[in-house]
């Protein structure tokens, strides 16, 4: 499928996109699709996130047959394999992963919270709210999770705020924040800056820093509402030149804070598309995850294109494309404006 939904870059530059029906590999010149865990017969479907463990591992929460779940992937066997994770005598249903140098995986999940997983001895320890009550743990929906220059843990949640992990008492801190009208706000998308400040995108798109020492919150821009949906859409990432490339509904945008200006990076020569997710590689390139595929800008040239080699000259004549299935040499896409199409990519027709 080419509905993408996240991107990530391993340690040998293999970028891995997570779609609606499994996980590609892109070397740079070919993408390899692996389906899902064939062995047991389980389908791996909506991929939420990705991350890269020690040992040749990557680490997946995606939509089984049984509810999302974590799984693994060994990249010498080639093999995957969910993780049964329970908590309370219940399975975990994570939506969110990411390493931690120390050795364990950060998860959030939608009821169950946000936890500390360590696959070497399969050990849970639930991280909970200062303030939570023991008997109920509420929503979560774990967007970023970032260190600072002194190694605290930042956690954005777009249910709860922002938190702030108090390692020696094991309990997330919530960082109250207002604007200047005294409204609370909650902050969704997060990166650092080279400087070591934080850049968020707010629910209406709006773009915001914050020191984390000082914890000294600035709007930079007014958003419009509607332009972020976290059902379908929404990323930010900083560059090493410290340009901040957020996603919403319409498309990709830069900011610089150097010269204070936006840069907006819609498509021309066809509907503008939602971003899922933003990758910036070792290459400096920025690679965006959309319902269309994963689009490249490249650093050196202002150009972008479409990953898959046939879904631009598609998409100028038939619009959106709403799914896509592989059988054999054959892509059956339906599109928004033309119906079903069905693509040979052997015969490139």
């Amino acid at each position: 499928a080419t509905m993408t939904h996240c991107i990530f870059q391993d340690s040998m530059d293999l970028i891995w996109i997570g779609t609606s029906n499994g996980l590609d590999q892109w070397d740079g010149s070919q993408i390899r699709n692996y389906p899902g865990i064939q062995s047991d017969s389980i389908k791996l479907s909506k991929i939420w996130t990705i991350t890269a463990g020690k040992q040749n591992t990557l680490w997946i929460t995606a939509n089984l047959e049984q509810g999302t779940s974590l799984v693994s992937l060994n990249l010498e066997t080639q093999q995957f394999s969910p993780v049964n994770i329970t908590y309370r005598g219940s399975a975990l249903h994570p939506t969110f992963v990411q390493y931690d140098p120390a050795g364990f995986l950060w998860l959030g999940c939608y009821k169950e919270g946000i936890f500390q997983y360590k696959p070497s001895t399969d050990s849970l320890v639930h991280i909970p709210e200062a303030e939570e009550d023991s008997t109920e743990s509420p929503n979560h929906r774990v967007l970023s999770l970032k260190a600072d220059s002194t190694g605290k843990i930042w956690i954005s949640d777009a249910y709860q705020g922002l938190y702030c992990y108090d390692e020696e008492k094991e309990v997330l801190q919530a960082q109250e924040l207002k604007n200047t009208s005294g409204e609370e706000i909650l902050l969704l998308y997060m990166d650092s800056d080279p400087d070591g400040d934080f850049w968020f995108l707010g629910y209406q798109s709006e773009l915001y820093t914050l020191n984390p020492y000082t914890m000294d919150l600035k709007l930079v821009l007014d958003g419009d509402p509607g332009l972020v949906n976290l059902n379908s859409q929404g990323s930010l990432k900083v560059d090493s030149k410290g340009r901040i490339w957020f996603g919403i509904a319409h498309g990709l945008e830069m900011y610089n804070p150097a010269s204070e200006s936006l840069t907006s990076y819609e498509s021309k020569n066809y509907a503008s598309y939602p971003v899922r997710d933003i990758l910036i590689d070792a290459q400096e390139n920025i690679l965006v995850a959309t319902n269309e595929g994963v689009k490249i800008l490249y650093d050196k040239v202002t150009k972008i294109e479409t990953l898959n080699e046939f879904s631009d000259s598609i998409i100028k004549k038939a619009g959106w494309i709403t799914s896509m299935v592989r059988s054999g040499p054959d892509y059956w896409i339906g599109t928004c404006n033309t119906g079903l199409i069905r693509f040979n990519s052997e015969e490139k027709s």
